[in-house]
């Protein structure tokens, strides 16, 4: 397989562990879900010889180098690493599948095999993705350049070799920019706030930039996050000091950060 098949994220996991559930259930129990410890304790009961785990080890790290520009490949190696959290992924599954159920159900008033005709697809993606400019609906719509008609289901499929169509290409390099814009914006609110010189942050200077840049997420739903961010419960946030400027924008780029509603005026 091509290494570029072998780091599709959970789709890494399908073709590596397929026969070997009995070693991915105890590699689970024992790491839960983070990746990293995940996957030395897999290839650890997989081969059983450390010059094995070592040598896969550089591969996977050749191969991240190799094909990191890849939106999954990114990924896969920002979560290996710890530069992201599980929830980005957990956050663009949800968006994945919400939107192939959006499409198919409206495909099934014109096609009963759940095709679309091109033309129609823009509303429906503006509807869903109402955040979305011209622009970036535009940049969807050029994929489809060839077509004149879609199969929704086959638009979100992948094929034997792990290859997904442009549209999903074009939509998960949507997704990590939006993302990174959204910490940039944080970040301009926290100086707006502040002072661009300032090197730490407070819990509440975060909050009041979230009621700048993303006013309609609720209270409840920024500590959840925050929350999330720093690994605390709750309770826990209010205890929290100041924190170092760099280490914060670092935590919140790594976080599954899903923007809730326009910028505030």
């Amino acid at each position: 397989l091509p290494y570029s098949t072998l780091f599709r994220s959970k789709q890494w996991y399908q073709r590596r562990v397929r026969g070997n559930q009995k070693i991915v259930s105890d590699a689970e129990k024992e790491h839960g879900t983070d990746l990293a410890d995940f996957l030395h304790s897999y290839l650890q009961q997989k081969y059983q010889e450390d010059l094995l785990v070592v040598e896969w080890g550089y591969n996977i790290h050749h191969a991240c180098g190799l094909y990191r520009n890849e939106p999954h490949v990114g990924l896969f190696y920002e979560t290996l690493t710890g530069d992201a959290d599980d929830s980005v992924y957990s956050a663009l599954c949800t968006q994945h599948d919400a939107l192939l159920t959006h499409l198919y159900q409206a495909s099934l008033k014109y096609d009963s095999e759940g095709s679309l005709l091109v033309k129609n697809i823009p509303p429906l993606l503006q509807a869903f993705f109402p955040l979305k400019d011209v622009t970036d609906v535009e940049e969807l719509m050029a994929t489809f350049a060839d077509s004149d008609k879609v199969n929704v289901k086959a638009l979100f499929n992948t094929d034997r070799e792990g290859s997904i169509s442009d549209f999903l290409k074009t939509l998960y390099s949507q997704f990590y920019k939006e993302r990174t814009q959204y910490v940039k914006d944080l970040h301009a609110a926290l100086v707006s706030i502040s002072s661009s010189d300032k090197k730490e942050y407070h819990i509440q200077d975060l909050c009041k930039a979230f009621e700048i840049t993303d006013p309609e997420k609720s209270s409840k739903e920024v500590n959840k996050l925050l929350a999330k961010v720093f690994s605390l419960n709750l309770e826990q946030l209010s205890s929290v000091g100041p924190v170092d400027r760099e280490l914060l924008l670092q935590r919140l780029r790594s976080s599954g950060l899903i923007r809730s509603g326009p910028k505030g005026v």
